[in-house]
This record gives C-alpha cells, structure tokens and sequence, in this order.
C-alpha cells in the first residue's frame, strides 16, 4: 500500500498524506491497471509473457459462455 501511495503521490505532485485523504477507489484502479500493464510489457519485452494462441483464448470464451 505505501508503494502505491508513493506512486501516486509522485505521479500527482503531493505529499503522501495528501494522497492518502484525497484518492478514490478510482485512483487505485487506474494504478492497478498500470502498473499490471507496464509489467506485462516489460515481460513480454524479456521474453517472459504468456503466449496464447487464438484456439485457446476461443476455448475459454466457449467456456465462460458455457
């Protein structure tokens, strides 16, 4: 938690405890998605992403589909 509240503090310019009394549920989810992307790209970057082929992404589609 520190660590995020660190980024967005840094991102926005203010102070931590700024950050902590003022950011929403909406600014945890925009950095979530973030810093889950900038992983993914940096792994796929390495080498190390997932690969999944389109008959796998389709079998779980049909899945969830049921």
């Amino acid at each position: 938690m520190c660590l995020m509240i660190d980024s967005l503090s840094e991102r926005y310019g203010m102070l931590p405890s700024e950050t902590y009394e003022r950011a929403t549920t909406f600014d945890i989810l925009v950095y979530d998605v973030v810093t889950s992307y900038r992983l993914y790209l940096e792994n796929k970057q390495n080498g190390k992403a997932p690969a999944i082929s389109q008959e796998s992404l389709a079998a779980m589609v049909n899945k969830v589909k049921g």
